[in-house]
């Protein structure tokens, strides 16, 4: 197992003692409860993410960073290895996972701060710095992600006890703070929770909250599976730019050739129904599905129409690579160009 990861020891009594981190959460919650201490947990990688090595190597094996950072957390490694070996001894890989899909993990490394009642307060990953760096780093999420938890859940009481236009005003106004937050904000783990509450309040969009609330996780990239399905159910004709959503969600979980080609019907379905309403996923999904047919499933008429669809909708900076692939799908199968004529 990885060195910083085992059961929860007993504290240490110096900061140059060893540091056991915690590789059960539930018994790490029970030493929280116990101690009065948040968790901040570490989703990890510990024998092949580089970005996962690198935050231990530069940060948390280091005893200044242990030392600040175990005066107001339990330190839980939650371990995701691939070795068979390493495998063998994380304690409990399905609650893991379950914990993973709970959070909404998506990639390696995350760090998560909670209370001990499992609410998030602070999200992260690697940061570059050191531990010294890192320490303030976390101190600032926690100074800054304490006061909008406490907002949070005052608004889910609020929402959850209003009724009728007051309930609909109190999730405007959830949805409003989520919106007001700038783009990569690490506070949205925050801020999503009154919106859930609020589509909670209203899954039938009854009271106009639900189709609002949704779009607002799906902007954020908060939509779980509830709001997902229910997507589907209250937008099944992309009238409201909800359903392109949903599809474009269906991007993330392909493992085979027959899901890309679930994938790649379930866009042409989407696209006959209309343009789509958001110029960013429908470049998304135009590009995805060109690859798809360019690449795995051979179709090169179909890869063109879509290499269209992404040319048509512009380049930016960012898209040389998606260009020239572009250029490549509309050039295959061209008939080559007639040879120059020259005077003899």
């Amino acid at each position: 197992a990885p060195a910083w990861a085992d059961d929860v020891a007993e504290p240490a009594a110096d900061a140059k003692s060893k540091v056991v981190w915690a590789a059960d959460f539930d018994k790490a919650v029970e030493q929280a409860k116990s101690e009065k201490k948040d968790l901040l947990v570490d989703f990890t990688g510990s024998d092949w993410c580089r970005w996962c090595i690198k935050l231990h190597e530069e940060v948390f094996a280091h005893d200044d960073f242990l030392a600040a950072a175990r005066k107001d957390y339990v330190l839980v490694a939650l371990d995701f290895p691939q070795d068979e070996a390493i495998k063998a001894k994380v304690p409990n890989p399905a609650r893991n996972a379950e914990l993973s899909a709970k959070y909404g993990v998506r990639g390696f490394p995350t760090v998560l701060l909670l209370t001990a009642d499992g609410e998030v307060f602070g999200k992260t990953g690697y940061q570059p710095g050191g531990s010294a760096s890192y320490a303030q780093h976390i101190a600032k999420l926690r100074a800054e992600g304490m006061p909008e938890l406490k907002t949070a859940k005052e608004m889910i009481a609020t929402i959850n006890a209003a009724k009728g236009t007051e309930q609909v005003a109190a999730a405007d106004k959830a949805i409003a703070w989520l919106a007001a937050l700038p783009a990569e904000s690490s506070l949205d783990v925050i801020r999503v929770r009154p919106v859930k509450a609020a589509f909670a309040c209203d899954p039938d969009n009854k009271q106009g909250i639900a189709l609002k609330a949704a779009r607002a996780l799906f902007r954020a990239g908060s939509a779980d599976a509830d709001v997902v399905a229910a997507a589907e159910k209250l937008d099944p004709k992309n009238e409201n730019g909800l359903y392109e959503q949903v599809v474009a969600g269906k991007a993330m979980t392909l493992r085979n050739i027959e899901d890309v080609k679930v994938f790649v019907k379930a866009c042409d379905d989407l696209y006959a129904m209309g343009e789509l309403k958001d110029k960013k996923v429908a470049k998304q999904l135009a590009a995805n599905c060109m690859f798809m047919n360019h690449k795995h499933l051979k179709d090169a008429e179909k890869a063109k129409v879509y290499a269209k669809r992404v040319e048509a909708l512009g380049f930016d900076e960012s898209d040389a690579g998606l260009k020239k692939l572009v250029d490549e799908v509309l050039a295959a199968g061209a008939p080559a160009p007639a040879p120059e004529k020259t005077d003899k």
